[in-house]
């Protein structure tokens, strides 16, 4: 009938409805509008500054880099917004970020706040403070294609001598917890999904003493778009600075770190970190949309191209058609063995708002951070 699809997968997928409910996940658009908008690239032109939708509103202005408008839509089928006009103004740093809003013409701020600022505000009565619940992990990448990095033995040394618990006190007070699983926090239910690398700092130790000079030179990166992760990167730098490295702090724009994706030889390079700081959340609430776009070599977020992890696309292959969550786990053991990733700390979401707008824990999206449901917003 006219309100019912029929879709035939060619293997069992137990994530698809998964896949097929989440913030990333189709979108659908009507055939005719992007025939008739097609141009020479499939519409592609055309959705940068327009939208093909079904939601309660409708992209009404589009300046790329400088702000978006959003207007409700006469003809919605739901319930009607309570909100006519949505302007998102394109903010690029936090100082600016901080005047509008401290001037009431923000009413939000939403991520990328440092933990200093987010400590003003939550002591400040005339401003709404919000720790919220995410599937974000702070994770660090070790490159396994640089330097003395070449063995999983050395990759756990370096990560275990990386202090967890210290670093998680004094970057995330009061919004993270220290992670004691692979991946994020509740993807997986208990017992699995451990990575059980403590901290020890006696083995780097030990093993930078056989190093050369040379080898000794080690770059601690992190993504220039979130503020915790300088702060974490140098922290990092300095506690393997003690241990014998010389390490230097380089921050890199995120279209650098995905330029590295899918090529081996890039991440040799002079320009590229030893270690990577960066934060990630799966697509969607499923264990396979975190186990398969990190840990695989087709996933999409390998960033620095770890080929050590033996069999993992065929564990998650095999994972994702029986949902079984001991198929899993030896896809998660053999990622953690391998000494090419280290969940750091399980994030909460900061965000400020202006006092009269309510309804924000409700229209949270835990397995998109950062975001909200703006149709669900309303006054109280």
């Amino acid at each position: 009938n006219p309100y019912e699809a029929v879709i035939t997968l060619k293997t069992p997928n137990t994530a698809f409805l998964d896949f097929m409910a989440a913030p990333y996940g189709p979108a659908m658009m009507s055939p005719t509008a992007l025939a008739a908008n097609a141009g020479s690239d499939n519409a592609q032109t055309y959705l940068q500054t327009h939208d093909i939708g079904t939601g309660p509103y409708t992209l009404t202005e589009a300046k790329v880099g400088v702000m978006y408008q959003m207007k409700a839509f006469p003809q919605y089928w739901g319930p009607k917004p309570y909100y006519t006009t949505i302007n998102l103004p394109v903010v690029d740093n936090l100082s600016s970020e901080e005047i509008q809003f401290n001037d009431g013409q923000l009413a939000a701020i939403m991520h990328d706040m440092t933990t200093s600022v987010i400590a003003q505000y939550k002591a400040k009565s005339t401003v709404a403070s919000y720790h919220l619940p995410t599937l974000m992990s702070e994770t660090a990448y070790v490159n396994e294609n640089k330097g003395f990095m070449t063995t999983p033995a050395n990759r756990l040394a370096l990560l275990e001598a990386i202090n967890v618990p210290n670093l998680v006190a004094g970057i995330f007070p009061g919004r993270a917890t220290v992670a004691d699983q692979a991946g994020p926090k509740g993807i997986i239910p208990e017992p699995y999904g451990k990575q059980h690398i403590s901290y020890n700092p006696a083995k780097l130790k030990a093993l930078v003493k056989t190093l050369s000079s040379s080898d000794k030179t080690f770059t601690v990166g992190y993504d220039t778009s979130a503020s915790d992760d300088q702060l974490l990167a140098e922290d990092v730098g300095a506690e393997l600075q003690a241990d014998g490295l010389n390490t230097k702090v380089v921050g890199y724009q995120t279209s650098e770190i995905y330029g590295n994706i899918g090529n081996a030889s890039a991440t040799q390079g002079p320009s590229t970190p030893n270690l990577l700081l960066d934060y990630f959340w799966p697509d969607t609430y499923n264990t396979y949309t975190w186990t398969h776009i990190s840990f695989d070599a087709s996933g999409g977020l390998q960033y620095m191209n770890c080929d050590s992890v033996s069999n993992e696309e065929a564990l998650n292959t095999q994972a994702v058609t029986t949902g079984s969550n001991a198929d899993y786990n030896k896809a998660i053991e053999n990622a953690v063995a391998s000494g090419c990733w280290l969940n750091i700390a399980d994030k909460q979401d900061a965000m400020v708002a202006q006092p009269w707008l309510k309804g924000i824990p409700e229209a949270h999206v835990v397995a998109d951070p950062e975001m909200l449901y703006l149709n669900v917003l309303h006054p109280g």
